[in-house]
This record gives C-alpha cells, sequence and structure tokens, in this order.
C-alpha cells in the first residue's frame, strides 16, 4: 500500500503516521491470515477499516440505534 494514502489518513484524522500505519499493517495481517485474503485484497480492505476506525474515533461514541459513518460520509478522502 501507499505511504502517500497512509499519509493522507494520518494528515486528515491528526494521528501520527507510524500509529497509522501500524494499525494499517495489524489489520491487513489479520484480514489475510484469518480471513484467507490475497495480499493486495486485505491491504486495500484494512485501509477503509483503519478510515473507519479513524472517523468513529473522531466522531466520538454514537447512541444507540444511530448509524455507523458510511464510506460516503467519508467522501473527503479520496480511496
Amino acid at each position: 500500500m501507499s505511504d502517500r494514502a497512509l499519509a493522507e489518513l494520518a494528515r486528515f484524522f491528526g494521528r501520527n503516521l507510524d500509529e497509522v500505519r501500524e494499525l494499517y499493517e495489524e489489520r491487513a495481517g489479520l484480514r489475510q491470515y484469518e480471513s484467507g485474503m490475497s495480499r493486495s485484497d486485505a491491504e486495500r480492505e484494512a485501509l477503509l477499516d483503519v478510515r473507519r476506525m479513524l472517523a468513529r474515533e473522531r466522531l466520538g461514541p454514537r447512541s444507540a440505534g444511530e448509524p455507523a459513518p458510511s464510506d460516503r460520509d467519508l467522501g473527503s478522502l479520496k480511496r
């Protein structure tokens, strides 16, 4: 995965690039080895996972029944 995409996530969410990269690598590894995904598929999904995680963290706790942010809600970030 491109460091550029991870750097954009880190900048957008005001996070340290190393922290974002660590989250990403962990998610990609889990998806690849536990879900049996190819590395490229695991990396693509991991990027989306991290983006969702950081967005939820930024938005704070949701009330019961409130939907999680969708990819459409996070549209300002380029894939």
